[in-house]
């Protein structure tokens, strides 16, 4: 035993300088691999950091994208829902205007009116109370008159721009037709009474289809006060005041007497024909606006007629 023990440490003594000399050669080798390992876990780390870093702000840019998305959403809900309300306003009215056809301009105003005042009272969010519908039905009805009135006035103020230009173009007719042809002032004014009768009637007749108060105009007040009843005199035949015939030898015409007559045929009353007496014809009408114009109706009227009855008894 003692024996195989000194064997094996005389055999360890032997190669123990080969050991340290392997040792010795093999030591750089393992520190340069442990470099490596150390070098490479070094990259590796700064490359998952790096990553991890990457991979952080795409989280977070993903996280903003979403988060400023949200908004533009919403926006895009908010024009959505404005459409949609201004179209349901817009149908309300439509509707309002449909059920108030044939209606007064005066009864359309206030329901608009009372609608567009209960939108904004509903949008203000304002408790709808019978005392709140009570004030706006008051102020509707108010806009509602208010808009009727300045109906009427465009009225006025239209019919009488057309008056006046009737009364010009018929006295412009009479006046070319005195100058061309040579008519006797007395032929001139009744072919203006016949003129201005013919508008007259036109407009009487428009004004049975038209909205109240139609027709009313410089001269269809007047004959409708007179009460025209166009009836044939061209034969002869008694006359009423008042009441519009028809006359005329050379073309049908309107003669409106003022005073109780008759009329006689062309072929009993031929005669040489005799000079015209002049006639002159002022009317004076003081009126500061379309309404102050329109009271004067009957004075111009009343003139224009007399003057014919003078130039008519002149023939």
């Amino acid at each position: 035993m003692t024996t195989e023990i000194d064997r094996l440490v005389v055999s360890l003594e032997a190669n123990i300088g080969a050991y340290e000399r392997e040792l010795a050669r093999a030591a750089p080798a393992a520190e340069r691999a442990v470099a490596e390992i150390e070098r490479r876990f070094a990259t590796g780390g700064t490359r998952i950091a790096g990553a991890m870093a990457r991979t952080g702000a795409a989280l977070r840019e993903e996280v903003a994208r979403m988060a400023g998305a949200r908004p533009r959403v919403a926006d895009d809900d908010s024009a959505y829902r404005g459409e949609a309300d201004r179209i349901a306003r817009r149908t309300a009215l439509l509707r309002i205007e449909a059920e108030t056809v044939g209606q007064s301009e005066a009864a359309a105003a206030k329901a608009e009116a009372a609608y567009r005042l209960l939108e904004a009272a509903k949008r203000a969010d304002l408790t709808v109370t019978p005392a709140l519908r009570e004030e706006i039905d008051r102020v509707a009805a108010a806009y509602g008159a208010a808009s009727e009135q300045a109906a009427e006035a465009e009225e006025v103020q239209r019919r009488f721009l057309q008056s006046s230009r009737d009364l010009g173009a018929s006295l412009a007719e009479g006046l070319k037709g005195a100058v061309l042809k040579g008519e006797a002032l007395s032929t001139v004014l009744s072919k203006l009474s016949t003129s201005l009768a013919s508008r007259a009637i036109d407009r009487g007749v428009e004004g049975l289809f038209g909205r109240g108060g139609a027709g009313t105009g410089l001269f269809g007040d007047l004959l409708g006060g007179l009460g025209l009843n166009p009836t044939g005199r061209a034969g002869g035949g008694p006359v009423s005041p008042g009441i519009a015939y028809t006359v005329g030898e050379r073309g049908r015409e309107t003669f409106v007497p003022l005073q109780p007559g008759r009329i006689l045929p062309a072929a009993t009353t031929a005669a040489a024909p005799q000079a015209p007496r002049p006639i002159q014809v002022s009317v004076v009408v003081n009126a500061a606006d379309a309404p102050s114009f329109a009271r004067a109706e009957g004075q111009i009227t009343a003139a224009l007629a007399r003057a014919v009855q003078r130039g008519t008894r002149s023939l």
